[in-house]
């Protein structure tokens, strides 16, 4: 009996907890989201500037970047997360804004904002995931490692000493090789992505 009756104390209790957790979640599930689209936007801002209108670009354009992406085994495991066009109030376009995943961080996914403009300069990039070990990956989120991503004009970036032609060479996290190559993977995906966007649209760099 005193078996019976401590099993249904454990179930009310399991239950009880689930029922909590529950309503927690659904307390924090608006607050979370929210917090995640204003980190969203203030990185868009960022890798951008001033942003006057963002038009998402369709699933059938946003394929055509994928699949370009997909064809070169050097962008392995980059992923276009999410694409919109930068336009001006007379629908001008002014470059492209995107958030791109590399799966093969040492911590696992490292998502990136970034802004290419109108002429294929790249304005930025800004993380929105990463979870590389601290005091090594992480100092990719320092200054010193995304300030070589500002302002430049470039088809792709390297890690390698003998650069293929019209590639910049990008400085390393020191110690981090891992991460430095898929931030490098995610980077150079964006740039083919914001190239065959321009294509499309037929904007001449």
């Amino acid at each position: 009996m005193k078996m019976f009756k401590d099993a249904i104390v454990l179930f009310l209790i399991t239950v009880v907890a689930a029922c909590a957790l529950g309503a927690v979640y659904e307390i924090t599930k608006g607050p979370i989201e929210e917090s995640k689209v204003k980190a969203k936007t203030d990185a868009y801002e960022k890798v951008f500037g001033d942003i006057p209108n963002l038009k998402e670009v369709g699933e059938d354009r946003v394929e055509v970047s994928a699949n370009m992406i997909a064809h070169y085994e050097r962008l392995d495991g980059s992923k276009i997360n999410e694409m919109s066009d930068v336009v001006d109030s007379d629908g001008s376009y002014l470059g492209t804004i995107m958030s791109i995943t590399n799966s093969n961080g040492y911590g696992g996914d490292i998502t990136i904002a970034m802004g290419v403009g109108a002429d294929g300069t790249l304005k930025g990039i800004e993380f929105l995931e990463i979870k590389e070990t601290a005091g090594l990956g992480m100092k990719a989120k320092e200054e010193d490692f995304l300030s070589q991503f500002r302002n430049i004009k470039t088809e792709s970036f390297s890690l390698l000493k003998a650069k293929i032609e019209g590639e910049t060479e990008m400085d390393a996290v020191s110690s981090a090789t891992i991460t430095s190559k898929a931030v490098n993977r995610a980077v150079n995906a964006g740039l083919l992505a914001a190239e065959v966007q321009r294509a499309l649209l037929g904007v001449a760099d």
